[in-house]
């Protein structure tokens, strides 16, 4: 079925809908299966055969899939309410924990090493994306290259940019996630269940999204510049 420009509530219920399906064995054993069949290195090939599985679920719908994965990577740019954000970072989280533990399967394969990261706490009871919340670059603004734009995401951008995450955009979401103040952390995982489950934000809901948000990206922000600086450091030695 072709797809137009979906609603709000539509584009939030497919959010949801594929957010759980990623999360099942049936997703993850079909991208170990195009992984395996063009056993490539772990680069880009993750997370482009993540992306097919995605466009196929979607497909197997009714969805146009690729129309509909567009749309996702849109969707804060879209509609930048806190609701929004709230379901593309939980959509971007599940990304980044799965993307990361297929991208580990893939370098042990090749005898690569990536290394385990803590995750800590967890956003509806699994780990977080990236396509980085920071952002699927799944670049949230600032980051997982995935955008979720104007979240931290799936270095794939979700802009959701799908920005292709990296393993170094991934470790700088969680480590912004790890920075939370504990009672944050609490209300996170509170507010992604919530998300999860279909319930709709409250306006209290949505202010405590909003401060989590902020924290999240001037986190990722002084990260980047820390990084800029050792980088500017690094080179004038030499």
């Amino acid at each position: 079925m072709a797809a137009s420009n979906l609603s709000k509530d539509d584009l939030l219920k497919l959010s949801v809908r594929l957010t759980k399906a990623m999360e099942t064995e049936e997703f993850k054993t079909k991208v170990r299966a195009r992984l395996e069949e063009k056993n490539t290195p772990p680069t880009q090939a993750v997370m482009e055969e993540f992306e097919v599985i995605q466009v196929e679920t979607l497909a197997s719908w009714g969805q146009d899939g690729n129309s509909i994965l567009r749309q996702l990577k849109m969707a804060v740019r879209t509609f930048p309410e806190p609701d929004t954000r709230m379901a593309i970072s939980q959509l971007c989280s599940v990304e980044e924990k799965i993307l990361m533990e297929l991208s580990r399967e893939v370098a042990t394969r090749f005898g690569q090493v990536i290394p385990e990261h803590d995750h800590g706490h967890s956003h509806n009871g699994k780990p977080c994306h990236g396509h980085g919340q920071a952002s699927h670059g799944h670049s949230h603004e600032s980051s997982h290259g995935h955008s979720h734009n104007g979240q931290p995401c799936h270095g794939h951008g979700h802009d959701h940019g799908h920005g292709q995450p990296n393993q170094q955009q991934m470790m700088a979401m969680q480590m912004a996630i790890q920075s939370l103040p504990k009672d944050q952390k609490v209300e996170f995982d509170k507010l992604q269940q919530k998300m999860m489950s279909g319930q709709q934000p409250t306006a209290d809901d949505q202010k405590k999204m909003m401060a989590i948000q902020q924290h999240l990206i001037a986190f990722m922000s002084t990260m980047q510049q820390l990084q800029q600086q050792t980088t500017a450091a690094a080179t004038a030695k030499k």
